[in-house]
């Protein structure tokens, strides 16, 4: 054998060795991660998202100063929850309107369209830079491509502008706009621009609606709660919509959110979430404030199932439990919404013919409001019993008839303005008061995983079921096999089934996760969806101390022999 050949061998014996002496055989096993599958892309990144200064500004419709009050409230609601999470009253410039003869106490200065310029392009510019960025809150009644002001209209163009010379001045690279009213999202295109999110109650074409008090918009009100208690804009704007559903706008209010700076909104996708339609990504990371260690909250811990009562009923009590922690609750309320209720639809001012694009806000639905008393308190101090009186002949004066299916709404507040989701059931008056038959199936959403997203690690399977009557149980199931039966409480809102599904003890290939409700009657309700599990596996060798010392007997063997041949020459 020559010497090179020599050589030759004695290399990949020595390589042999090492590699058996240092690899190890390890399976991966990465934390769960979903992989988009929908074709969203990425947005730009900001350089930074500290908001530094925020401008508020509440906007009115000069001819009658309609729901102003709403309005205004709701503007001071924002100015506080700002001030709890830190925010100097410095760096806080309040813009509102002064008809009735004094401005709001928080206020700065009247909110005319200079006034706004003003807050923009000269009272911000020594609050923002390349890493301190602003945020802009507007109320009003809304319009296409324009807000509602005393005096001069405030159109989406001219707002781009003043951020458009703040950012030239200043080196600005980030920007929160939030903007309630009706049309908002027309103001998304211009005013989407790089490093810049708009977060809108309502699309460019369908209403916002006021909440049932009164006193602010449903999805300001839920969005600024989401806020205050530490959840991202993203998170915010995922709850402020579950509530714009839950009372009842599913089909006339769309809130619409554009953070990848295309000047095209989006809403959440059909299970709620972000992001969608490549929009949401940048605005799910991004708090405000970071989150709390500690955050107020509220919950709506208890509430009762559909109720059924005859018209001779004088009264119903309805009893609830409201779960907190340690808060100061402002009021409870049930909200009581007739048969038959549709949202109303927003009309053109008829003061100001010659301007059309400037609308009523929808008035507040016909309904009848109760604000809770005060039963009893736990003694953990966390649960606080509630008691609502109905009586169905105040409901025959106000509505005109007594009998059908009432909604109930119920929803508390604290002194901190921290609301929670509405929570609804029913309460149903007819001829003998007693419930139906019930043939109608219970309804069932996969709430996690995705459907089409592929999966690695330990997931979440979560499942939300409800029923018009009463919901028994909610199962989980892989490939057609039980993972969990969940059995639901005799009271609202029922809870989410969930189960903890380790992947990796499953084939890598498309898997069918299946959720499964069922109510009191027998009757059932099913939805799928399908993910395809993708564990790495990253094959490196590790041998044992004997394989390791045989590998070594070889190269001693061979390099021994080689030897012996050359002596022999």
């Amino acid at each position: 054998m020559s010497k090179n050949k020599n050589r030759i061998v004695i290399f990949i014996l020595f390589s042999v060795l090492v590699i058996n002496s240092t690899c190890v055989i390890t399976v991966n096993s990465m934390n769960h991660m979903t992989i988009d599958t929908k074709g969203d892309s990425l947005p730009k990144a900001a350089v930074n998202a500290n908001i530094n200064a925020w401008i508020i500004v509440a906007g009115d419709r000069e001819s009658d100063h309609a729901l102003y009050y709403a309005i205004e409230n709701g503007c001071d609601e924002v100015y506080d929850i700002l001030v709890g999470l830190g925010y100097a009253e410095s760096k806080i410039y309040y813009l509102a309107e002064d008809w009735d003869g004094s401005l709001p106490a928080k206020a700065s200065d009247t909110s005319e369209k200079g006034n706004i310029q003003y807050a923009i392009e000269t009272w911000a510019a020594d609050k923002v830079n390349s890493v301190l960025g602003l945020g802009i809150f507007l109320f009003d009644h809304g319009g296409t491509n324009v807000m509602g002001l005393p005096g001069p209209n405030l159109y989406d163009t001219e707002l781009n502008s003043y951020l458009n010379t703040l950012e030239a001045d200043t080196g600005m690279t980030r920007s929160v706009i939030v903007y309630e009213a009706c049309h908002s999202g027309s103001f998304i295109d211009p005013v989407s621009k790089d490093n810049r999110i708009v977060i809108c109650a309502t699309d460019s074409v369908h209403s916002s609606y006021a909440n049932s008090m009164g006193t602010s918009a449903v999805f300001t009100e839920a969005f600024w709660s989401s806020i205050s208690v530490g959840y991202s804009l993203g998170e915010a704007f995922e709850n402020a919509k579950a509530n714009v559903v839950a009372a009842g706008y599913i089909d006339s209010q769309k809130p619409w959110i554009d953070d990848n700076h295309d000047e095209i909104g989006h809403e959440v996708d059909y299970w709620g979430h972000l992001p969608n339609g490549g929009d949401g990504n940048d605005a799910l990371n991004l708090h405000i404030n970071p989150p709390m260690l500690v955050a107020p909250w509220i919950y709506m811990d208890m509430i009762p199932l559909p109720q059924y009562i005859d018209p001779d009923t004088s009264t119903v009590n309805i009893s609830i439990r409201v779960g907190n922690n340690n808060s100061r609750i402002e009021h409870v309320r049930v909200q009581v919404i007739p048969p038959g209720w549709q949202p109303p639809v927003p009309v053109v001012d008829p003061y100001d013919p010659f301007d059309p694009e400037i609308y009523y806000f929808p008035t507040l639905p016909a309904s009848y409001n109760v604000l809770l008393a005060r039963d009893t308190v736990s003694d953990d101090g966390e649960h606080g019993d509630y008691i609502a009186t109905i009586r169905p002949d105040a409901l025959m004066k106000l509505f005109g008839t007594a009998e059908g299916d009432y909604r109930l709404l119920f929803e508390a507040k604290t002194e901190d303005h921290v609301v929670t989701p509405i929570v609804s059931s029913s309460l149903t008056i007819n001829e003998d008061g007693e419930a139906p038959d019930d043939l109608i199936p219970p309804t069932i959403t996969i709430i996690n995983p995705v459907n089409d997203a592929i999966y690695n690690g330990t997931i979440d399977v979560t499942a939300r079921g409800n029923d018009d009557q009463a919901l028994d149980k909610i199962q989980l199931l892989i490939d057609g096999k039980l993972l969990n039966e969940t059995t639901m409480p005799s009271y609202l809102p029922y809870p989410e089934a969930a189960f903890g599904l380790d992947t990796s003890k499953y084939t890598n290939e498309v898997h069918n996760i299946t959720a499964i409700a069922y109510d009191e009657a027998g009757n059932k309700e099913q939805t799928s969806v399908f993910v395809n599990f993708k564990n790495s596996v990253i094959l490196n060798f590790n041998y044992s101390p004997y394989l390791i010392g045989a590998g070594i007997g070889v190269v001693i063997s061979v390099l021994g022999s080689l030897i012996f041949r050359r002596k022999k020459k």
